[in-house]
């Protein structure tokens, strides 16, 4: 059985009360103007509920798109930091397995002293610093600067990398900004078209195969549209530069000129000149070759 308090509820519309109530106010609102306003009291509380909905309607799709957009850069900073990862981890991998076969002569500081000594490219770093306009440019195995030392002279800002900490550390000593870090683990991070040159001496022959194509693959990125890509590394035409390359047992691949001219197109990079550095300068006396090219503009 219903109570009176149900009756009512189930009532609404045919509530006397309710009708009472809707007469006095009204009442209250023509003595109030002089005029009865419920009309426009009911227009503006159903404009004012409109613009509730909109807005709320609107937050709502703002909110959705702002949980899109940061589910998107979260997915992309979660893969580039697994990228770093993988890399970490098969960098570390990797030095432990050189360790393995190279044992310590020829493994960190030991062969930083090593390269210093046999590995200084043959090119003079002013004839590869004329080749800039402007900068930045990164030097992927600075050394003991001397790269660094020819750009400054010629106005061109640069910086250098170095895989061991004494190396890194003397560029720094010499007034040089330098990192210890990896080519391609360096160039990776950076963002596209960062960089107006990139200069990497003596660096390819110390990679596969597959780790100079992700060489080619990161410069290409981290340039800027016509920004040049300079590498020199041991020729194989000749016998100064299979000396060169026999020499240093951290080199993994000797690498002939079409090759490289090969491994730069497929990469994109445009028009590839070939160099022949170091001796009579020809390619059969010269011990290193270099390999000059640019993004595309």
């Amino acid at each position: 059985m219903n109570t009176g308090g149900e009756h009512v509820g189930q009532l609404d519309g045919a509530n006397p009360l309710r009708r009472a109530g809707s007469r006095v106010r009204s009442e209250l609102r023509r003595r109030a103007f002089g005029r009865d306003v419920s009309s426009e009291v009911n227009d503006l509380q159903a404009a004012v509920k409109a613009l509730h909905v909109a807005v709320a309607d609107a937050v709502r799709d703002l909110g959705e798109d702002i949980r899109e957009g940061l589910r998107g850069e979260t997915l992309r900073r979660t893969d580039l930091l697994v990228e770093r990862i993988d890399r970490k981890v098969e960098g570390l991998f990797a030095e432990l397995q050189t360790r393995e076969d190279l044992g310590t002569f020829f493994t960190g500081e030991s062969h930083a002293a090593f390269d210093e000594q046999f590995g200084e490219p043959s090119g003079r770093p002013a004839n590869y610093a004329g080749l800039f306009e402007k900068g930045p440019v990164a030097d992927l195995a600075c050394r003991r600067g001397d790269l660094l030392e020819a750009l400054g002279e010629a106005g061109v800002e640069a910086y250098g990398l170095a895989p061991a900490a004494g190396s890194a550390d003397a560029a720094r000593a010499r007034g040089f900004t330098g990192y210890q870090e990896g080519p391609v683990e360096h160039l990776a991070r950076l963002p596209d078209g960062q960089l107006a040159g990139v200069v990497a001496l003596q660096v390819a022959e110390h990679f596969s195969p597959a780790g100079v194509e992700q060489l080619f693959v990161e410069a290409l990125r981290a340039l800027s549209p016509g920004g040049l890509l300079v590498i020199e590394t041991p020729n194989p035409l000749s016998f100064p530069g299979l000396e060169r390359w026999l020499r240093d047992p951290t080199h993994r691949w000797i690498i002939h000129p079409d090759t490289l001219r090969f491994v730069a197109g497929r990469a994109g990079f445009g028009k590839v000149r070939i160099g022949f550095v170091g001796g009579d300068s020809t390619s059969r006396g010269a011990p290193d070759y270099a390999l000059i090219t640019r993004r595309p503009a």
